[in-house]
């Protein structure tokens, strides 16, 4: 399991809408410019963004893309399920056919323990923390970000 490049990109893109002004939609080559990703690259993750609701999409001379929601409400597991599906750490968790040990594996229940906890992490963190941790110049803590329904 690994967090792709793609969706290493699609954060950063993500990132810098979210600390524009979202009354105007920016170009997706302003944003590949700013963060240094491949524009082809860039207007695939934008359309993938897009198609999972994450994005809006407006074409013409003044179209570009802005966030389809409050930064507040966009997870860092929106992201990367928008970028690359659920992350596992074994294919069983997916699909128990796999393996024809999945009933009874010893080391099936601590997978699916590191998997939840790796959602539950993921979920935690906003792309407003994010923002917040960039706009103070730290690195993001997750130990600190607040946690939901708490």
């Amino acid at each position: 399991m690994e967090i792709k490049r793609r969706t290493d990109y699609a954060i950063r893109m993500l990132l810098t809408m979210a600390n524009h002004d979202n009354r105007e939609p920016l170009s997706i080559s302003q944003v590949s410019r700013s963060d240094q990703v491949p524009y082809q690259f860039a207007r695939s993750i934008q359309h993938d963004l897009a198609q999972a609701g994450i994005l809006t999409t407006t074409r013409g001379a003044h179209g570009g893309s802005q966030l389809a929601k409050p930064s507040e409400k966009v997870t860092l597991l929106d992201i990367v399920w928008a970028m690359q599906g659920p992350l596992v750490f074994s294919p069983c968790e997916v699909d128990p056919g796999w393996c024809e040990r999945f009933e009874y594996c010893s080391v099936h229940n601590i997978w699916k323990k590191l998997d939840d906890d790796i959602r539950e992490q993921l979920e935690a963190i906003t792309l407003e923390d994010l923002v917040k941790s960039q706009a103070d110049a730290v690195p993001f803590d997750p130990k600190t970000a607040k946690k939901k329904n708490a």
